[in-house]
């Protein structure tokens, strides 16, 4: 017996999703649990823990990134290169002034995905701007808050895919 649900050359293609930080309400941790969770492709019918088969997320305006509580100043970020009195200890307001708000939310998302051989190729697929221009504006297909356009552009994929199957048996005989 099968143990497959649905199609699976659909469900192995990778989406490209959006997030608007600007435009969403959820803070840090909510929003970095939501994007590590789509990195993975657990919201897919296929998700297997041993197997990557997460789609790309584009994380636009940054810039406006919500923090609860005293974090700006209290978080702090550690590095040590493991040799005696090497730690750095830098606050979020300082990483923030270093390298922008897309770096904290960077490595939120790192610290929420498992840690094993798949964790930077996740990684790859995670793009972070701090501003709303960014170059893959056309391979965007899902963003937070269309779904049902989601399920229209993946029907035109199914039937574009199905003509060319059409055309491949035809012009393979």
């Amino acid at each position: 017996m099968s143990q497959r649900i649905g199609t699976s050359a659909v469900a192995l293609t990778r989406v490209w999703h959006h997030v608007d930080v600007a435009a969403d309400k959820r803070t840090l941790g909510r929003l970095a649990a939501s994007i590590a969770a789509t990195l993975m492709g657990k919201h897919k019918p296929t998700h297997t823990p041993n197997r990557d088969h997460g789609d790309y997320v584009v994380v636009t305006n940054c810039a406006h990134l919500k923090v609860s509580g005293n974090k700006m100043t209290e978080k702090l970020y550690w590095s040590h290169t493991s040799r005696p009195g090497s730690l750095n200890l830098i606050p979020m307001d300082r990483m923030i002034a270093n390298k922008g708000h897309g770096e904290v939310l960077r490595r939120a998302v790192k610290g929420m995905l498992p840690k094993n051989k798949h964790r930077l190729v996740r990684m790859d697929r995670l793009k972070v701007y701090d501003g709303h221009e960014n170059p893959y504006t056309e391979n965007l297909v899902a963003f937070a808050d269309e779904q049902a356009e989601v399920k229209q552009k993946m029907a035109v994929l199914e039937q574009r895919e199905a003509k060319a199957q059409e055309l491949r048996a035809k012009f393979s005989q």
